[in-house]
């Protein structure tokens, strides 16, 4: 039995953004991309996963190209484009991924180096010359820098799981 409650939506369609709204059946020039997400899904009360996540990808390829014409209308410099921009503006998440984990990586790398030398002036005749509560603020120190260096661990951790 068909339900009459939804529609087929060509996914394919370049003018999605400029259809009749089905929510207030009147004539839109053009709808945001978060609008006409929406009313697809007004429209599609009974949708199926896959195609509210062909909907949500229309929606952000919307998204897009709204900013990239936004841009290009409102931009000064005729020397950048709205596609520059939005590469420049908005990187995607695997990209924004990666820098965090490299980000991540290198301050593992510093905390770690200033662990070992922390430790290794704790064990050194030095140490032992030092008031006693400047030794229990570089053990302090150090049990902190490790616990951090344990988040951070765990952090790029999750990031490598969660792609």
């Amino acid at each position: 039995m068909e339900n009459k409650h939804t529609q087929q939506v060509d996914f394919s369609n370049p003018n999605a953004d400029k259809i009749t709204s089905a929510v207030t059946n009147t004539p839109i020039i053009k709808l945001t991309a978060v609008e006409w997400l929406i009313d697809w899904m007004s429209i599609n009360q009974y949708f199926i996963g896959n195609d509210l996540l062909k909907a949500a990808e229309q929606a952000k390829e919307m998204e897009k190209n709204q900013i990239v014409d936004a841009f290009d209308i409102a931009c000064e410099d005729e020397n950048r484009i709205g596609i520059e921009y939005y590469n420049e503006t908005f990187k995607t998440m695997e990209e924004q991924l990666r820098i965090w984990k490299h980000e991540l990586g290198h301050e593992m790398i510093q905390i770690g180096s200033k662990i070992q030398e922390l430790e290794e002036f704790a064990l050194s005749d030095d140490f032992v010359k030092i008031p006693a509560e400047q030794m229990s603020f570089i053990n302090a120190q150090i049990a902190i820098m490790k616990a951090y260096h344990r988040i951070l661990t765990e952090r790029k951790t999750w990031l490598s799981i969660n792609k």
